[in-house]
């Protein structure tokens, strides 16, 4: 069955399909078949802050955190951690489960941005708000600040303070004479 609407006796296809697209879209968010903060998100919206459980560590910077029904992939803002296959990325992803696990996995996520993957970038905070996941990779020497996205000012420049402690104490990364920063690494390895 084709729905149409006539117009002066014309014939509009167009806007009968933008009418069927919003009945079916409708429909799958009454359904739960699609979820009301996906609708959002796909306008490129922002979702406020919202406190979650940690269901998955995929590294040090990049963490799964529910939100209601949803799973939602987070990027920590302004840092960024060693990979996975590089040194150091094991022991940064093993700092983020232990922060996490002594928080009983509940985190307060503050959103900043959406990076190109469509993750959500933002600051995670523990539940009483008093510590601040990415602040601490970078004060244990766990994470680089990773200027060319950090914008905040007065975070960054926290950021880069920390780093500069962590590099003085030989802390985490810190203690060979020249890592291998997170974004070298990555561009050295592109094409392995």
């Amino acid at each position: 069955m084709r729905l149409t609407i006539n117009h002066n006796g014309g014939n509009k296809k167009m806007e009968s399909f933008e009418l069927f697209k919003t009945f079916m879209l409708s429909l799958g968010i009454m359904f739960g078949t699609v979820s009301a903060p996906h609708a959002a998100d796909a306008a490129g919206k922002l979702p406020d802050q919202w406190q979650g459980k940690v269901s998955y560590v995929h590294d040090g910077d990049t963490i799964t955190v529910s939100k209601g029904k949803d799973a939602i992939r987070v990027r920590l803002y302004g840092i960024d951690c060693p990979e996975s296959g590089q040194p150091g990325g094991a022991e940064a992803a093993d700092f983020t489960k232990k922060w996490i696990a002594q928080n009983a996995a509940t985190v307060n996520v503050y959103p900043v941005d959406r990076d190109q993957y469509g993750r959500i970038v933002a600051q995670v905070r523990n539940g009483c708000n008093c510590r601040i996941l990415n602040l601490d990779l970078v004060t244990y020497g766990q994470a680089w600040v990773f200027s060319d996205f950090c914008s905040d000012k007065g975070f960054c420049n926290v950021a880069k303070q920390r780093e500069k402690s962590a590099r003085k104490h030989h802390l985490g990364v810190w203690k060979n004479d020249h890592p291998t920063a997170p974004w070298e690494w990555r561009r050295e390895h592109k094409h392995k």
